[in-house]
């Protein structure tokens, strides 16, 4: 088998552009639920600042619960994440994806880590 880079990236953009296209589709699905979608999460981040350090639910060492520190994670995570890879391609093109290093990753996740600590969300 031949495993030239030819064939990586034919292999990697299109896997890419399958993977895009089923992320498209779920985002055009909810494009008419923007608003709904955006009320629920107001309302989750307004409920979290509520109960900060409450007793209603179970709070981490930030007074957040452990699903909400997840989502915020998780937010900024893909805010990084996009600017290392998205912008890139949308420079440079598909290409972008053939040069692609497992250590984005580490590099994305180092930057989350920094942030939520700098601002005080992350409390170890």
């Amino acid at each position: 088998m031949d495993t030239s880079l030819e064939n990586v990236c034919s292999l990697s953009n299109s896997l890419n552009s399958t993977i895009n296209s089923f992320a498209w589709e779920i985002i055009s699905q909810l494009s008419s639920h923007y608003l709904v979608i955006g009320v629920i999460l107001v309302t989750w981040v307004l409920f979290e600042l509520l109960t900060r350090n409450g007793k209603i639910h179970y709070n981490s060492a930030n007074g957040f619960s452990p699903l909400f520190n997840s989502f915020v994670g998780s937010g900024l995570y893909f805010f990084y994440y996009s600017f290392v890879l998205i912008l890139p391609e949308y420079l440079l093109g598909e290409i972008v994806h053939c040069v692609t290093w497992p250590l984005i990753h580490v590099f994305v996740f180092w930057a989350v880590r920094k942030t939520l600590i700098s601002i005080g969300f992350w409390k170890y």
